[in-house]
């Protein structure tokens, strides 16, 4: 199987079929193992993928959350559990079950960008010396 098909199809709960990158969806285990309000959001989101996501709006109407609980709960799903939670910010917009590795490029090249500009933020704040202190590297001199 081609890594440019799917990055993983344990975690996706089925197997490819043909040429499409969406697997055959089977019964969800995954939200068992997660707090009540991680597999409400988990469970809308797991079955969009990156053509059609699942709108933010659409989610905060179908849990009660505000958007904030969702994105924490979005931050979550990820770093804590690592699923496989994409994000689009241009149309169509929303969250979406990372397939590819496009979906991972899509959805990695904001978050690297966000972590960029904020560093050169605080560079100008507090020093490019003290920037470097705080990210644990070692300063010469």
């Amino acid at each position: 199987m081609c890594a440019s098909k799917s990055i993983t199809t344990a975690l996706s709960g089925g197997a490819l079929t043909g040429t499409d990158a969406r697997p055959e969806r089977k019964s969800d285990a995954m939200s068992l193992f997660l707090p009540a309000d991680h597999a409400r959001v988990y469970d809308l989101i797991v079955t969009r993928y990156s053509v059609a996501p699942r709108p933010l709006a659409e989610i905060q109407l179908m849990t009660g959350f505000s958007a904030r609980r969702i994105k924490q709960i979005v931050e979550e799903l990820r770093a804590d559990y690592r699923l496989l939670v994409g994000a689009r910010r241009g149309k169509p917009s929303g969250y979406f079950w990372i397939m590819t590795v496009a979906d991972v490029d899509e959805t990695v090249a904001p978050m690297v960008s966000q972590a960029k500009r904020m560093l050169q933020a605080a560079s100008r704040l507090a020093g490019k010396r003290r920037v470097r202190e705080m990210l644990g590297q070692g300063v010469l001199g």
